[in-house]
């Protein structure tokens, strides 16, 4: 049976396996032993030639160093500029910088051109100042000129501002007006000749065109009972006030009794609405003749079983509105279901 060679990962020593037999593995554990005993020797033979930890050497025992160390300059050492090979300082003033001048650096005053990009760095923060200084003021109103022009040139803007403000009608504080600016003030607004309210009398006649609104307070206006009943002497009547009086007391009003019609009781306020649909349509809109002043309530058909009709019909409605609605009719034939019809009808409709 083969043995299974299996060996150390650094030193490539041999290892038993358990599957191996006994003989094979004492044989590669004596191989394993010799190994390790030669790697032992040489690396004790390498430890006899090294120093010990605490070993010292002395300065003189270094090859060079000592050499060295007598070149080089001592701690406290200095050097002045004129002391480097590539500088030349010679008259060199206060506020002067340095700047390499071929293969030296000279002193120098400093100059624009020296600064790259100076021109756009400089246009740069300009731009923005002026950018902050105008803000978003429009185009016709971002310079000094155009400032002046808005304010009409006029060095003393502010007093005649405060001046022309002062002539004017105001609404926060009383005013010492004379009667001519008083006068004026009337006119400008609109009220002609009117005088002050407070100066009106019984006898004073306020002439056409001089008061073109009023608003009356709820207590000065008749009610809707006051205006059915006719008292309240001493109270106004509105046009919507006049119309709920005039459709409450005017006698019961109906078109001629004829295919169309409508019929109001005064009482109760309901109205009936009657009239023919001459045919042609399944689904017509049928227009009332007077528009009921709240809603309809109700709208009926009855069909009209004329000549060559052979089936019964009936009218449907929906849609009902003040002022209209849709009817719908149908033929149901024996057996049949319904069917579409556009044959004439007679129509009425309840409402208030």
């Amino acid at each position: 049976m083969p043995i299974t060679d299996q060996r150390t990962e650094s030193r490539n020593y041999p290892l038993p396996y358990a599957g191996n037999k006994l003989p094979d593995d004492v044989e590669r554990l004596r191989q394993a032993l010799a190994a390790l005993d030669a790697d032992v020797a040489a690396v004790l033979l390498l430890l006899a030639g090294k120093a010990a930890a605490a070993h010292v050497h002395a300065l003189g025992d270094i090859s060079g160093l000592v050499t060295a160390l007598a070149g080089k300059a001592a701690l406290a050492h200095i050097h002045a500029l004129a002391d480097l090979s590539d500088t030349d300082v010679a008259g060199a003033a206060n506020g002067q910088l340095l700047k390499r001048v071929g293969t030296k650096w000279q002193p120098s005053t400093l100059l624009l051109g020296d600064i790259s990009g100076w021109e756009m760095t400089v246009t740069s923060m300009i731009a923005a100042q002026v950018a902050a200084v105008v803000g978003s003021a429009p185009g016709t109103l971002d310079t000094l000129d155009e400032l002046a022009q808005a304010l009409g040139d006029d060095p003393n803007f502010a007093t005649t501002l405060a001046t022309s403000l002062g002539n004017r009608l105001r609404v926060d504080a009383a005013q010492g007006l004379t009667a001519g600016q008083q006068t004026q003030a009337r006119g400008n607004i609109g009220l002609g000749a009117l005088a002050v309210l407070n100066a009106l009398t019984a006898s004073t006649q306020i002439g056409d065109g001089l008061l073109t609104f009023a608003k009356l307070a709820v207590a000065a206006v008749a009610s809707q009972a006051e205006a059915e009943a006719g008292a309240a002497s001493d109270k106004l009547m509105t046009a919507e006030r006049t119309k709920q009086a005039i459709q409450a007391l005017a006698p019961t009003g109906a078109a001629a009794l004829a295919a169309t019609g409508w019929l109001r009781f005064p009482s109760f306020g309901l109205i009936i609405q009657w009239g023919r649909y001459g045919g042609g349509s399944s689904d017509p809109t049928i227009t009332l003749p007077t528009a009921f002043l709240t809603a309809c309530y109700g709208a009926f058909g009855t069909p009209n079983e004329g000549t060559g009709n052979a089936y019964p019909r009936s009218v449907h409605t929906s849609s009902l509105t003040t002022t209209s609605f849709v009817a719908s009719i149908r033929t149901v034939s024996g057996g049949g279901g319904p069917a579409t019809s556009t044959a004439p009808f007679y129509w009425f409709a309840l409402g208030v």
